[in-house]
């Protein structure tokens, strides 16, 4: 009765992998990819957006690569950010997509070459200053960029760029769309000169040596404090006094 109970519990155990295996190989094969986004976008080409996943149909279900398949997108559609892939079991995959917005154009050191880049300091595209996109970003001056290239992300550990990233995360926090708000990036010796599109410029002295963040979140609140109508909004350097605190001035004068 051992023996036979034994050859039963096998005979069960081969069963269930070969149930196991035919259900891998057919159930949970890939039978659909699609791709969903939330705003219409000429850069959204689905079939594209496939093929550059690397998802097709055939695969198991299980075995996909959500890392890879939203690498290869992202490389082959800069303006594209994959916010996830999901599986709709059993066999259905969808790629989510969002459109990334070009905010800053950064001179390269090739002339006449403008990088467009978005709040993750990922390069959109190369440009010229007669595209559309370069008029309606914040141009960034005093640094230019090596050889840059479409879909790489700028080297976070250049202090230029970290800065950059902190400008990006007080707008943000601040609930200011990027672009729309600030005209000008410009760094210039030991200062940082930021332009608001109103007209009035924030000024951070030794921005190599502040917490850029928070002195630029200080200066915003300065700038919200006055009035609509102030005519401060519209000209001359919010900057910080160690006696006045945060103040206004008409010229760029020590």
């Amino acid at each position: 009765m051992k023996g036979n109970g034994r050859i039963i519990i096998f005979i069960a155990i081969v069963v269930a992998i070969v149930i196991l295996v035919l259900l891998n190989m057919t159930v949970f094969t890939i039978n659909s990819v699609s791709v969903e986004n939330e705003v219409y976008s000429a850069y959204i080409d689905a079939s594209g957006i496939i093929q550059a996943s690397g998802l097709s149909k055939g695969k198991n279900i299980f075995f996909i690569s959500e890392s890879s398949s939203a690498a290869g997108v992202e490389r082959a559609y800069p303006y594209l950010k994959v916010s996830s892939i999901e599986r709709k079991f059993p066999s259905k995959v969808v790629i989510h997509v969002d459109v990334r917005q070009g905010m800053m154009s950064i001179a390269s050191e090739e002339y006449g070459v403008y990088a467009i880049v978005d709040e993750d300091l990922k390069v959109l595209e190369l440009v010229s200053a007669d595209a559309a996109v370069y008029a309606q970003a914040t141009h960034v001056e005093g640094i230019k960029l090596s050889n840059p290239q479409p879909g790489t992300v700028l080297d976070g550990t250049s202090v230029y760029n970290a800065c950059l990233s902190s400008v990006s995360s007080v707008a943000t926090g601040e609930g200011l769309q990027f672009a729309g708000f600030f005209a000008n990036i410009s760094f210039q010796d030991a200062n940082l000169y930021v332009t608001l599109r109103t007209g009035v410029t924030i000024r951070i002295d030794n921005w190599q040596s502040v917490d850029v963040t928070e002195h630029l979140r200080y200066a915003l609140a300065k700038y919200k404090s006055m009035d609509e109508q102030d005519y401060r909004r519209r000209q001359g350097f919010i900057y910080f006094d160690s006696a006045l605190g945060w103040n206004w001035r008409s010229t760029d004068v020590e």
